[in-house]
């Protein structure tokens, strides 16, 4: 009977622990290499060029920092399929138990100080490291912290360096992110949450390569870039209505990149309106709010703290708000037929996203519709979308709002502690949404853990019981 009873507090004890855990569940896994399994589905959908996987090749060091405030972290350097050298940032919370890693993504130019430099008391990466999360934050190819290419250097070879759109981002450097998070973590899968161009990425990705939508747990996209039926700035939308022709006026100047290297050199102090490299483009500048996108404080900035990114994200946008579509980057005529079969570039698949997920806006935006987000949601088989209250919330205030963490981030965390099912769909549509509530709900609504939990739980009670009661004291009482 003893032995009988170790056997089920084992089962209590291996059941409980899954309470802990999120809905991606915990695994026990050997393998500390990101693996190449995604190389042949990416390379069916990607732009033509010779690729070879270079995750494997490349040197992966992890180096210990320090936070502004204080608390450890660490620096993890990876390598993209194409060949770029990535840079990742990992919180190391100090709670004895981990709970299931999330992601955080930057915007368009943007780099992981966006996050941690916000405010502590509005910090969404620390308050998720405080709450036990394993926090990553990621880094896109040609910021400042991914500037090196295992061929190509980025100030010499500059077109080849800088030779990719928001494509190559999310189906190379995000895809290696997430399998090098999998493969050092005990978890089958991440939670995801973005801001902006960060939310394109995620869709990319799990569009074109549909295999990326099991290693998602939940997303939660802040204000994505995707449908631009209509723009609020009509004065940004009529700088980048030709974006053909910007493209082929910026490759004459031989400016790939935002605050082209050559214009300012590695030291000097620069003017965020010239971030295209002259003053032809300055309006683009200005109304992109370059400044406030980058994060940049003040006006006199260094080149090293302000890399931004390549020039084909910006033309790529400017094709989607021209055609008010979401496709795939715009070739020409000729050649898109050589590249995709038609004359037009195809949209992206959305349809084909499975995981779920939660889109967050605003009706005050000043970069996204609030009705291109609920059309972008309702090509998405479980999506769904939440508004910002707060009057006059604007596209950059979900980073820099100063009452962000009440208007979007503790909603955030409250859907992570306390997930709902999957959104179900009736007759093509999608069931209203609910708000979670952490004490009741149906029983389908009880983690499948939770309930062998309980399970193990009462088949212990009730063998202690019958064991207990088989010895009977002299006053017929169980002895303990």
């Amino acid at each position: 009977m003893m032995l009988l009873k170790g056997c089920f507090l084992v089962i209590f004890i291996l059941t409980f622990r899954n309470l802990s855990l999120c809905d991606a569940e915990e695994f026990k896994g050997e393998n500390t290499t990101v693996t190449s399994s995604t190389g042949n589905h990416t390379k069916k959908f990607i732009l033509k060029m010779p690729l070879k996987d270079y995750r494997n090749e490349t040197k992966k060091k992890v180096k210990k920092i320090k936070l502004k405030d204080g608390r450890s972290a660490t620096e993890h350097d990876i390598g993209s399929m194409d060949g770029y050298l990535l840079m990742m940032i990992r919180l190391t919370s100090e709670l004895p138990t981990k709970k299931c890693p999330v992601l955080l993504v930057h915007g368009m130019f943007q780099s992981s100080d966006r996050f941690l430099n916000q405010d502590k008391s509005r910090s969404l990466a620390y308050t998720l490291d405080d709450l036990g999360y394993d926090v990553w934050l990621f880094n896109a190819r040609g910021n400042k912290y991914c500037q090196p290419h295992i061929a190509y250097a980025p100030h010499v070879i500059k077109s080849e360096f800088h030779n990719y759109s928001y494509e190559e981002i999310g189906c190379f450097d995000l895809a290696a992110a997430v399998d090098y998070i999998l493969s050092i973590t005990t978890f089958k899968k991440i939670h995801y949450i973005s801001h902006s161009l960060g939310g394109t990425f995620f869709l990319v990705l799990n569009s074109l390569v549909t295999d990326y939508n099991e290693k998602f747990d939940r997303a939660f996209l802040m204000a994505p870039l995707g449908y631009h039926t209509t723009i609020t700035n009509t004065n940004l939308q009529k700088e980048l209505d030709d974006p053909t022709s910007l493209h082929e006026a910026l490759i004459k100047v031989n400016t790939f990149e935002i605050f082209p290297y050559e214009a300012y050199g590695p030291i000097q102090d620069m003017v965020p309106d010239n971030c295209l490299g002259g003053k032809t483009w300055e309006n683009i500048c200005n109304e992109l709010q370059i400044q406030k996108i980058m994060g940049i404080k003040s006006y006199n900035n260094t080149v090293a703290e302000t890399r931004g990114g390549s020039t084909k994200i910006l033309i790529q946008w400017a094709q989607n708000i021209k055609n008010k579509k979401f496709h795939r980057w715009d070739f020409g005529d000729s050649k898109n037929v050589e590249e995709y079969d038609g004359k037009d570039p195809p949209e992206y698949p959305l349809n084909a996203i499975t995981v779920r997920t939660k889109i967050i806006y605003s009706p005050d935006d000043d970069m996204v519709k609030d009705t291109d987000i609920r059309a972008l949601a309702k090509q998405m088989k479980n999506a769904t979308t939440r508004k910002v209250k707060r009057a006059n919330f604007k596209h950059d205030d979900f980073i820099d709002g100063e009452y962000v963490m009440e208007d979007v981030y503790s909603g955030i965390i409250k859907d992570l502690e306390y997930p709902k099912p999957l959104v179900k769909r009736v007759n093509g549509t999608k069931t209203p949404e609910t708000k979670s509530k952490p004490t009741s709900g149906s029983l389908a609504d009880i983690p499948w853990s939770a309930l062998l939990s309980l399970v193990g739980l009462l088949l212990f009670i009730f063998i202690s019981i019958i064991s207990c009661c088989k010895k009977k004291d002299t006053n017929g009482a169980c002895t303990t």
